[in-house]
């Protein structure tokens, strides 16, 4: 039987050998064949067709076959006619064909000795060749082969041509059996496929003719038993697989690859954090091991360990054209049901802007699971489906063909996991939405920014980059790219227009330094202690390149310095290799580096110089004489103790005091509960201060600072070279103010420790305890009970009553769950109040994410856990410890009290509730406020951030103002204390909304309880009573890259009599505005009638 129809036969000529379920490939010619073949049958079992000249076999793969035959195709079917004229018989390859050589491993190894040809690529003649990074990699390879020492690592970029580094240095060496390892199945057959090629290097003539081509075994599961390995090390030159087979494999298996294996090449290095890959790989000698990355930091943030013999830097990729910019278009969106769409919506905007523009470009959208890619597409499918939006990941139905499609460019818009951004190879996908957090996103963007520099390139244009910054993972990544490699502020710029004020003027003040490029260490990864040793003197001399007479350069094997144009800063760093401390041996160094900062300051009433040096081997006096040409005063003495004011609510954990004695001088340290003692010696003048340090707040932010008499003055924060600049300047600026008294701080010292009777105070308000308001993961602490979930902040710790030791409160998750809970104090054994909690009714209360989940009762009663009690002095109750300031608290100033005419309204309505009371205290104060905010929300109810918050966005800075409201006890004004206790705990609670950190909790928390309201009374009981809830998704990126908060707080309560506020009430709002103030810088408001 004749048929019209030609069968077109596999193109590469290659052999493949099964072994259990794996395989062995070899090409032995790459150009192959074409046969028109008629559908003449010789065979039909085993098929066999005949053009005349040729007779062609067709078996089912694994199938025997008989010798007489010197062309065998292997099928994936059992073959029929009709299957291959239709083309629905999947051809393997050739299992027997003329073409094939007589070769071994063996003889594959031999031919690639001095195969490698070392020929650079000419982009403007158009002559291929190895790139450079390509050729440097290499001889740093060979140059560390001939005596490794350990593990090593090569740093190639994403496009750089690390695949094909690979493969030159498998033929190189040359590598008699490797084993390649890969992160996944898709990287597998892709990796395994360049070995069986040596990818472009034959093609552009890169080793010699006489080079035959690895064999190369794919291992695809751990079914391989011990003889199955010793085969397929036996007869292969390259065996590829997953760190997740080999991890499984029993250890006689083990066995065989590690005596057997000569390297280890181990691609895509920055997977290696499992603690399968280190348990594998230390079975080898590390020596044998190459980490070929593209990134040196691991997923877990950690750097790669290993001697670094070649880094290809970001910065030289795109200084040499590998790479172009990345545009990013960053979206906020805090509700998560939302944000995919925001997302995909963004996304698709610039793919259609692109292809309207003529660029050929592919949306990628990366998820991190299988289920998640489903989400993910059908928001795409249902949206978009003019651009045939596809999904992929390893282990979906029909991935082969799928794969294949997105090949051959049917598709727009493709939805992955964790997949196309390593081994794939398709330059048109320069769109990356990020609809989860990645790890590998520093991979993900390299792989969408690089530029192949092939004539294709023309047509591509730049990439963009979509990711949600109100993600809190994804947001940290993203910073966590500057932090690790500055070079990404080329490759990934950020905005002007989204960077903080601190950031330009720090990008400014780094322009006053020319030779950045020639130092190793970034400037602008440069973070150091805040310290200093403080100089003054009458001249304006400034020599900073003699800083070499006073430090021996030759002493360091690495030396750089720069100085700042406008001549205030100079910076040295420092290299120097030292023996190991624990041991007489110079066989093993280490390489220390040190920082020495110099910053001059000169006014029109003192010049200072200000020296930080982070090693010892610095003579810090030396070194001023010499930049300064004379010898300078080292300021000394009392004066340094000015440094502590305006640090308000000072900790003292430790301080040096002498003591004079005719004859004798004793020097005295006190540390912890002592410090008190040392403290009080001072004040009476029975000891003179040496040095002191302590924390607490300044300008309403965490700070600390110490000095001793010596002229050292220094901090526990960190900063950069711009942070240490202003410090510098306003610790000077403290020393020379002869307004200051030194004694001083003493007043605003904390008294800290148990005590033995309960405070004479009134509890104003309960909060949780720092374990929980300092935790980063605060959002995704709750608590459950009677199977309903509420996140923290929303739940509510309300005080019902309070007598001597024992606090009575509420801890409400809802309307209708909630328990009653005591909270009592009595004498311990010690002598001092220990506490206890106990649940008095409602439904057991479990809290979750702090730690195992453990019932709210056992988490107060563990660790000092108690909630924390605001009292009506200043006070503060944290478990078992009192904190309260050594001075009184002043009484309030009446004269600063707001009025307000309340007549008309029931002042015992506090609240408009739902259906917004036009008689009570919160509508018609509301009123008042509406021309003063661009939003104004109705925030009132359990878990509350304040009755009212008004928002507006001004040029300098966004204002949120927080105002606490209270009826007045049987709707009358007066002199009544009780009318404020509880509001004033609200204001002292809500304090913790000021910390910038805060504000993605701050403004999710608004949308979410916004969101609850409206699905459970509808749109028209929105709380916005101005404005809309998408504006203020807005300000996250507002307050968080450009401009700064001005937070406020207000006290409303019409019961308070201005002319009648007694001496009680002002000590108790001269208490609680001081706190505030002290630890905020908020002016707190309080608002009454006449």
């Amino acid at each position: 039987m004749n048929a019209q129809r030609n069968i077109t036969l596999p193109k590469v000529i290659r052999r493949k050998k099964i072994v259990g379920d794996s395989e062995i490939i070899h090409i032995d010619c790459q150009q192959g064949i074409e046969l028109p073949i008629d559908s003449r049958i010789l065979c039909t079992s085993p098929l066999v067709l005949s053009n005349g000249e040729q007779d062609v076999c067709f078996m089912k793969i694994g199938d025997m076959v008989s010798d007489d035959y010197q062309y065998v195709v292997d099928c994936k079917y059992k073959p029929t006619l009709q299957k291959l004229i239709n083309g629905t018989l999947p051809l393997i390859g050739w299992r027997k064909h003329p073409s094939f050589i007589e070769s071994s491993p063996d003889k594959v190894l031999k031919s690639w000795d001095g195969s490698l040809i070392f020929k650079k690529e000419n982009p403007d003649k158009r002559e291929p060749g190895f790139r450079e990074p390509q050729i440097a990699a290499l001889h740093c390879f060979l140059g560390n082969a001939i005596s490794p020492k350990e593990t090593s690592v090569i740093v190639m970029p994403t496009g750089t041509g690390k695949t094909e580094t690979m493969l030159a240095a498998l033929v190189a060496l040359p590598c008699e059996k490797l084993l390649c390892i890969v992160p996944s199945d898709a990287l597998r057959n892709q990796i395994a496929e360049k070995y069986a090629t040596l990818g472009v290097l034959p093609k552009f003539n890169l080793v010699s003719p006489k080079t035959q081509l690895p064999y190369v075994g794919i291992v695809r599961n751990n079914h391989l038993d011990r003889e199955q390995w010793k085969q397929i090390i036996l007869e292969s030159n390259v065996i590829v697989t997953t760190m997740t087979i080999l991890s499984q494999l029993d250890a006689s298996c083990k066995e065989v690859i590690y005596n057997n294996i000569t390297q280890v090449f181990v691609d895509e290095a920055h997977h290696t954090e499992a603690r399968t890959w280190s348990d594998f790989l230390s079975g080898f000698n590390a020596r044998c091991i190459t980490l070929f990355t593209a990134t040196p930091f691991r997923n877990d943030g950690k750097k790669l360990s290993g001697k670094y013999i070649y880094s290809f830097s970001l910065k030289e990729a795109q200084e040499q054209g590998y790479y172009k910019p990345i545009d990013f278009l960053p979206i906020i969106e805090w509700d998560s049901k939302k944000a995919d769409k925001a997302i995909a919506t963004k996304a698709v905007s610039r793919l259609k802007m692109d292809i309207d523009s003529g660029l050929p470009h592919i949306l990628m959208a990366r998820c991190d699971s299988k289920s998640r890619a489903r989400e993910i597409f059908d928001i795409y499918a249902e949206k978009w489906p003019e651009y045939n939006p596809v999904m992929i990941y390893s282990g979906i139905r029909n991935y082969t063909k799928t794969l294949e499609s997105i090949k051959g460019k049917n598709h727009k818009i493709i939805v992955c996991v964790n997949m196309l951004g390593e081994g794939f190879d398709m330059p048109e996908l320069k769109i990356a939405a990020l609809h989860d957090a990645r790890q590998s996103l520093p991979v993900t963007l390299q792989f969408i920014g690089r530029f192949t520099r092939t004539s294709h390139d023309k047509d591509l244009g730049n990439a963009s980059f979509i990711a949600n910054l109100a993600d809190h993972p994804t947001a940290e990544a993203i910073e966590d790219l500057y932090a690790k490699d500055a070079d990404w502020n080329v490759l990934l710029p950020k905005k002007n227009d989204g960077a903080t004020r601190s950031e330009i003027d720090f990008a400014e003040f780094l322009k006053n330094f020319s030779n950045l490029d020639e130092c190793k260490i970034p400037f602008e990864t440069i973070q150091f202690p805040l310290s200093c040793t403080l100089y003054a003197s009458d001249t304006n001399t400034w020599q900073p390149s003699k800083w070499q007479e006073a430090i021996n350069a030759q002493n360091f094997e690495y030396v750089y310095s720069s100085v700042a144009q406008d001549g205030n800063t100079l910076v040295v760093i420092l290299g120097k290799v030292v023996n190991i401390s624990w041991g007489n041996t110079s066989a093993i160094q280490n390489l220390e580096w040190h920082i020495v900062v110099v910053h001059r300051h000169i006014t029109p009433k003192y010049n200072h110089l200000h020296i930080y040096s982070s090693t010892g081997e610095v003579d810090k006096n030396r070194l001023a004489e010499k930049i300064l040409g004379v010898e300078p005063t080292l300021c000394a003495g009392e004066k340094l103790f000015r440094v502590f004011e305006g640090l308000h609510r000072i900790t003292i954990p430790n301080f040096g005091g002498r003591k004079g004695r005719a004859g004798n001088i004793t020097y005295k340290a006190y540390y912890g509960k002592d410090v008190e003692e040392g403290l009080s010696l001072t004040e009476q003048r029975e000891l003179i201060k040496n040095n002191i340090f302590g924390h607490g707040f300044r300008d309403g932010n965490r700070d600390s600072i110490g000095c001793s008499i010596k002229g050292k003055i220094w901090s526990f924060k960190r900063g950069n070279l711009f942070d240490f600049q202003k410090w510098c300047r306003m610790v000077g600026a403290l020393v020379e103010d002869e307004s200051i008294n030194p004694d001083k701080l003493f007043k605003y010292t904390l008294k800290i420790g148990s005590i033995k009777e309960w405070p004479d105070a009134t509890p104003l308000a309960l909060d949780w305890d720092e374990d929980i308001v300092a935790n980063t993961n605060v959002q995704g602490i709750s608590l459950r009970a009677d199977g309903t979930s509420v996140g923290i902040w929303d739940v509510g710790l309300i005080i019902d009553s309070s007598t001597k030791t024992r606090i009575d409160f509420s801890v409400v998750l809802t309307e209708e769950i909630s328990g009653v809970f005591s909270l009592e104090y009595s004498l311990h054994g010690d002598g001092f109040l220990n506490y206890k909690v106990k649940q008095l009714n409602g439904p057991i209360i479990t809290i979750y994410n702090i730690g195992s989940p453990v019932s709210l009762v056992d988490y107060f009663n563990a660790n000092n856990n108690a909630p924390v009690i605001y009292f009506s002095n200043g006070g503060i109750m944290m478990g078992n410890v009192y904190t309260i300031q050594n001075c009184d608290a002043p009484l309030y100033d009446t004269n600063c009290l707001r009025t307000i005419d309340w007549s008309g309204i029931d002042l015992s309505k506090e609240s408009q509730g739902i259906n917004r009371r036009t008689d009570s205290i919160q509508y018609n104060f509301a009123q008042t406020l509406m021309e003063s905010f661009d939003f104004l929300i109705d925030d009132d109810g359990s878990g509350e951030i304040a009755d009212l918050i008004g928002i507006k966005v001004e040029k300098e800075s966004v204002t949120i103002h927080l105002f606490h409201l209270k009826y007045a006890h049987k709707g009358k004004v007066g002199a009544s204390i009780g009318n404020l206790y509880e509001v004033c705990g609200q204001a002292l609670k809500s304090l913790k909304w000021k910390e910038l950190n805060r504000i993605p909790s701050f403004i999710k928390r608004i949308a979410q309880r916004e969101n609850l309201r409206i699905e459970k009374y509808g749109n028209e009981a929105s709380r916005f009573l101005k404005g809309e809830m998408e504006g203020v998704l807005d300000l996250q990126k507002i307050l968080l890259y450009q401009l700064p908060l001005d937070f406020r707080i207000s006290i409303v309560q019409p019961g308070l009599s201005k002319t009648q506020a007694s001496e009680p009430i002002r000590l108790l709002l001269g208490a609680v505005s001081g706190y505030i103030k002290d630890v905020s810088n908020v002016d707190l408001e309080i608002i009454c009638s006449e």
